[in-house]
C-alpha cells in the first residue's frame, strides 16, 4: 500500500475498512432471506448440506447479492499492536561505531526515540535483555569462589594479551591453560570499549579495527562469572519492563535502558523462546491484539541449546503456528566481516517467524541510530496489515457463520475473499480465517488474511476491504 508519511521505511498503510452490519435476515447469501428469489450467487451458506459454512470452487466471488443483507456501514479498526522486544546486550554491544559511541549507545538512543515518537502512541511495548544471569549467579564477582558450580571463573585473567603468540582472548586461571610459552596474566579493560581487554599498566589501548581510539587501559576490581549466563527460557519470558501502552510506558523503558549495560555472551535460542512465550501470554490475556516478538542482536549464538540457526528458526516457526500465533521480527547489527553470515542467519529466523526477512544494519556505517529507529518504525507498521477486528453486534450474539470479506481494488472491481478455516489451508490462494476456529466452540476476535491475499492488498494503494456481516460465509 502507500507510504504512511511518518518517516518510516518499507512501510505500508492500513487498508481502508468498512463493516456492513447485519440486517437480521436468516436467509443465505444467494436468496436474501427465507422465501426470497434466488440471486444466482454461488456458495449458498444456508444450504443444509453445507454445514456451518457454504463453499465455492472459485478463489474469489461476486458479492452483489450481499446488498440485500446490508443495513448499515461502519468503519472497522485494525487490531491493537503489542511489541515484546528482546535486546542483545552481550559484551560485543560495547564495540565502537563512532569515536565516542558504542553499538549499545546507538540502540538505546533509537529505542528511546521510538517509544517517545507520537506515531507510537497507543502501541503496547515490553522489554527484556539477553543474556541474563542464571539463578544464584551474582551480577559481579571479585573471586572465583563467588561463582557457583560451573559458572566460573570470575574473569580477571587471560593468556597474555600482549604476547604475539596469542590471537583472540583466552580466559585462564593458570599458565597450563595457555599455549606453550604464554603466561596467564591479569587483564584490564579499554576505557572506550569495555569489551576489549588489555594488559594492566599499558598507558593506552591504541585504536580498534575502524581506527577509533580505545582509550586508556583501566585496571578492574570487579568482573563477572564467565559462564554465568542463563539458559532458561522463563527468565527471558519475565519482562524487565512489562508490556504496556505508549506513551505511558515510555518512561519505564527509558529508565530500564539507562540502568542496563552490556556484558556476557549470546544465548539466542532461549532468549527468543522466552520472548515468544511472553508474547503468547500477553496475547492470551488480551484477545483481539496483534502481538509480535522483536529480536535485536549483533552476534551469532554462542551458548545454550539449541545453538544452531536451524534450531532457533524452528523456535520461531513453532511460535508462528501456535495458538495464538506470534510473528518474529529480527534486526541485525553486524560488523562488515559478519554481515554475510549474520544476514543469512537472521533471514532464516525471520522467514520461519512469518516476517520474510530481517532488517540488517552495518554497524560501522553512518547513522546506526537512525537506521535502527527506521527498522523499528517499519516493524511498527508491518506488524499490522491484514489483521482486523471481528465486528461485534450492538446487542445479541455474534454469528460467525455470517461473516464475509470483500476486497475492492483501486480500479473499483469488487470480489469476495473466501474463508479457509485455518492458516494451514491458505496455500498461495486467496483467503481469510479467524484467529480462533468458531466450529470448535472458540470465540474469534480477529480476522486474519492469508499471505496471498495480503500481498495483493499491500500492493494496491487505493484498495479497500469490507467485512460483510449477515450473509452466510462463503468458503474456498
Amino acid at each position: 500500500m502507500a507510504a504512511s508519511g511518518k518517516g518510516s521505511v518499507f512501510v505500508v498503510t492500513a487498508i481502508g475498512i468498512a463493516v456492513v452490519a447485519a440486517c437480521g435476515s436468516n436467509g443465505n447469501a444467494a436468496d436474501g432471506g427465507p422465501g426470497q428469489p434466488d440471486s444466482g450467487l454461488s456458495g449458498e451458506a444456508d444450504d443444509a448440506s453445507a454445514g456451518m459454512f457454504g463453499s465455492t470452487a472459485d478463489a474469489g466471488f461476486s458479492l452483489d447479492a450481499f446488498a440485500s443483507c446490508a443495513a448499515t456501514t461502519e468503519e472497522a479498526t485494525e487490531l491493537p499492536l503489542a511489541l515484546y522486544f528482546m535486546l542483545d546486550s552481550s559484551g560485543s554491544m560495547d564495540d565502537l561505531v563512532a569515536q565516542t559511541t558504542s553499538k549499545w549507545n546507538a540502540v538505546v538512543s533509537a529505542m528511546n526515540a521510538f517509544v517517545g515518537d507520537a506515531a507510537s502512541a497507543g502501541i503496547a511495548v515490553g522489554l527484556q535483555y539477553f543474556p541474563l544471569r542464571a539463578a544464584g549467579v551474582p551480577a559481579t564477582c571479585t573471586s572465583d569462589a563467588q561463582c557457583p558450580g560451573t559458572t566460573g571463573p570470575c574473569f580477571f585473567e587471560a593468556c597474555d594479551v600482549g604476547n604475539k603468540k596469542v590471537t583472540g582472548v583466552t580466559p585462564c586461571e593458570a599458565n597450563a591453560q595457555c599455549a606453550a610459552g604464554v603466561d596467564c596474566k591479569p587483564i584490564g579493560l579499554c576505557h572506550n570499549d569495555r569489551n576489549t581487554v588489555c594488559p594492566p599498566g599499558a598507558t593506552a589501548c591504541g585504536v580498534d579495527a575502524n581506527n577509533f581510539d580505545l582509550g586508556s587501559c583501566d585496571s578492574i576490581t570487579t568482573s563477572t562469572c564467565l559462564e554465568g549466563d542463563s539458559c532458561t527460557a522463563q527468565d527471558y519470558a519475565t519482562p524487565a519492563v512489562p508490556i504496556a501502552a505508549l506513551p505511558g510506558a515510555a518512561s519505564a523503558v527509558t529508565a530500564s535502558l539507562a540502568a542496563h549495560s552490556p556484558g556476557g555472551n549470546t544465548p539466542t535460542s532461549q532468549a527468543l523462546l522466552g520472548a515468544i512465550d511472553q508474547a503468547k501470554s500477553y496475547a492470551t490475556a488480551n484477545p483481539g491484539h496483534s502481538v509480535v516478538a522483536v529480536l535485536a542482536t549483533d552476534g551469532i549464538p554462542d551458548e545454550c541449546t539449541p545453538g544452531d540457526i536451524p534450531g532457533i528458526a524452528q523456535i520461531a516457526a513453532t511460535g508462528l503456528t501456535g495458538s495464538p500465533g506470534i510473528k518474529t521480527f529480527a534486526i541485525g547489527v553486524f560488523a562488515p566481516d559478519a554481515i554475510a553470515t549474520g544476514t543469512s542467519a537472521l533471514n532464516e529466523i525471520a522467514s520461519a517467524g512469518g516476517t520474510k526477512q530481517a532488517f540488517i544494519i552495518n554497524s560501522t556505517g553512518q547513522n546506526l541510530e537512525q537506521q535502527f529507529e527506521a527498522a523499528l518504525n517499519a516493524i511498527r507498521v508491518a506488524a499490522l496489515p491484514c489483521q482486523y477486528k471481528v465486528p461485534v453486534p450492538d446487542s445479541g450474539t455474534a454469528d460467525f457463520s455470517r461473516v464475509n470479506v470483500q476486497y475492492t481494488s483501486g480500479a473499483g472491481v469488487a470480489s469476495g475473499v473466501p474463508y479457509v478455516e485455518t492458516s494451514g489451508q491458505c496455500g498461495t490462494g486467496s483467503g481469510w480465517y479467524y484467529d480462533v476456529d468458531p466450529t470448535g466452540g472458540g470465540t474469534p476476535t480477529a480476522i486474519l488474511v492469508c499471505p496471498g491475499t495480503c500481498s495483493t492488498l499491500e500492493s494496491d494503494s487505493k484498495g479497500r476491504v469490507d467485512v460483510v456481516v449477515g450473509c452466510g460465509t462463503i468458503t474456498r
